[in-house]
């Protein structure tokens, strides 16, 4: 009976694999076609649509319903959740509410459908239809930049009625798409209105901005759909991470009776009297307060602060006090850290101050012939000790003289008088041992010196165009950055004070592209706006092309727009 078993086993096992030696072969060409959407119901631009109709979509193959779901956007947004049934390849889109009389209604599909192959549609589509006699016709078109993969990005336009301000983190847009590959997007059969727009990435798939983990670009004003105007183009967005978080001490360290050295955990903005917002008290008798001789707050390292002390402080409790202080983001010091218990050291500053920061490495080559070197130290110089010692030397040890620019004691610029000679090699001496801080201690380097050899003039050219401003009587700087392609890039920036002509010179060959913003609040920084409450963004601009740049040809005609808006 046990072999009869075992024999009829082992035909059935034989059986099984001469049938599997049967079946075709697996594989074949690997599917990278993008789906699209074959067919619509109603057809585009329909108009009389009955209020119970229900929307058609045909794919161009099966798609992951789940990639639907989290893609598709309806404006006006139904008050009601949309039903979705598929049958095969076919999409229908079931309202349970009845669409408002005279009403345009735009369907958008994003482009996160993704095809069983996770094959991702290449473009939105867009599908509007009318309940009334014809369609709204209003359009917003633009571009992101600054966020990878730009089709991550949502575009919501808000209605600004009144006195109504949107906030796009409490409320959904009364229009939503979502950007293309390249990051342009589109509306299209927008109503008459005044909009506000923003574009934010939306992890969480809620269609409202969650500043806590995702990006937003904030437009540089709002938009006026019209019947004098339908149609704008080129509103574009420079994605940022919002800081909501308050600033705190990420410690206090006091170095002698004289130094205490504050660091945040962010940087913070600058103010034009540092040493209002500090406050030093004993912490027995809050009437008592010590006398702040000087507060450092360098643009080398903005989260740091070096409070100098008038009086010398015991070994004692004190209680530091700040006030309206504020990060780079415009948050308040938090008010759990407003307020800081430390004890001082009776000790003498005997600290020998150290060189941090270089603008140049020692032993650097291809320098630029209009190089500024910047220096940065641990703490407060006696500025005429260092100029008296600070030398610039060539390879003949000819010295070259220049102008000391202090942005405080911690921190100066040397330029040279006129322009360095080129493929010559130079040195930065500092007699170390007769440089002190302010209080007599000379630097911890018996001496400092930096060499570099200036580039080849010959192999430096220049990039020249023209910046036209749309925007009427607009005011204030406007900035342009050259930056070379690669990785090792270098950088060049010019300013101007007004549209017109502009020239990067003495720039190395390579290839390059230019961007820039103009600073309308004087900041000297790109300002990427505020979501809540409003601020616009400053207005930026991108050259479409890049530019190539060769040795001693000046590349000439590149004419940048800085759009309305």
């Amino acid at each position: 009976m046990i072999r009869r078993y075992i024999y009829y086993t082992g035909l059935l096992v034989l059986g099984m694999l001469a049938c599997a030696k049967q079946l075709p072969p697996s594989g074949g060409p690997v599917d990278k076609q993008s789906p699209e959407i074959m067919d619509a119901r109603p057809a585009p631009n329909s108009t009389h649509v009955p209020p119970d109709t229900d929307v058609e979509l045909t794919f161009s193959e099966r798609v992951t319903r789940t990639s639907v779901a989290k893609s598709i956007f309806i404006s006006p947004r139904p008050e009601k959740r949309v039903n979705l049934k598929w049958k095969g390849k076919r999409l229908i889109i079931d309202f349970a509410d009845s669409l408002h009389a005279d009403r345009t209604y735009v369907l958008t599909i994003g482009t996160d459908v993704e095809d069983l192959r996770r094959n991702k549609m290449k473009k939105s589509f867009h599908l509007a239809f009318s309940t009334g006699d014809q369609l709204d016709a209003g359009r917003i078109s633009g571009r992101v930049y600054g966020e990878t993969p730009q089709t991550a990005m949502l575009i919501g336009a808000y209605l600004v009625d009144g006195d109504k301000h949107p906030d796009p983190g409490m409320e959904i847009a009364d229009y939503l798409t979502q950007c293309d590959e390249q990051g342009v997007y589109q509306f299209s059969y927008l109503s008459l209105g005044r909009y506000r727009l923003y574009a934010f990435g939306d992890r969480d798939a809620d269609y409202k901005y969650d500043r806590h983990i995702e990006k937003i670009g904030i437009a540089a004003t709002e938009l006026e759909i019209s019947d004098e105007q339908l149609s704008f183009e080129n509103l574009n967005f420079k994605i940022t991470a919002e800081d909501t978080a308050a600033p705190v001490i990420k410690s206090l360290r006091v170095y002698d009776r004289h130094h205490i050295d504050i660091r945040f955990n962010e940087a913070m903005e600058r103010t034009d009297d540092p040493r209002g917002h500090f406050c030093i008290t004993l912490k027995s008798s809050e009437s008592d307060t010590i006398d702040i001789r000087r507060l450092i707050h360098s643009d080398h390292d903005r989260s740091r602060f070096m409070v100098v002390t008038a009086g010398p402080m015991s070994d004692i409790y004190y209680d530091l006090r700040i006030d309206s202080l504020y990060d780079m983001s415009g948050n308040l010091i938090d008010s759990t850290y407003r307020k800081y218990e430390f004890q001082g050291i009776a000790l003498p500053d005997t600290i020998r101050p150290q060189l941090i920061s270089q603008s140049i490495s020692d032993m650097s080559c291809d320098v630029p012939l209009d190089v500024q070197l910047r220096f940065v130290f641990s703490e407060a110089m006696n500025c005429s000790t260092l100029q008296d010692h600070f030398m610039l030397l060539d390879s003949n040890r000819v010295k070259y003289a220049g102008e000391f620019t202090w942005q405080d004691p911690t921190d100066f610029t040397y330029v040279p008088d006129r322009e360095l000679p080129g493929e010559t090699d130079y040195i930065v001496h500092i007699a170390a041992d007769s440089v002190y801080d302010e209080f007599q201690n000379s630097l911890a380097d018996t001496s400092i010196d930096i060499r570099f050899r200036t580039l080849n003039q010959d192999t430096l050219s220049s990039i020249m165009g023209q910046i036209q401003d749309e925007k009427e009587n607009a005011t204030g700087k406007i900035y342009l950055y050259a930056v070379q392609a690669g990785a090792h890039s270098v950088s060049y920036k010019t300013e101007l004070d007004d549209a017109g002509p502009y020239k990067f010179e003495n720039i190395l060959p390579g290839v390059y592209l230019i961007n820039g913003f103009r600073d309308e609040d004087g900041d000297q920084e790109y300002t990427y706006g505020r979501v809540y409450p409003f601020l616009p963004a400053e207005r930026f601009f991108y050259y479409p092309d890049s530019v190539k740049v060769r040795s001693k040809w000046a590349n000439e005609g590149n004419e940048v727009f800085l759009n309305r808006y």
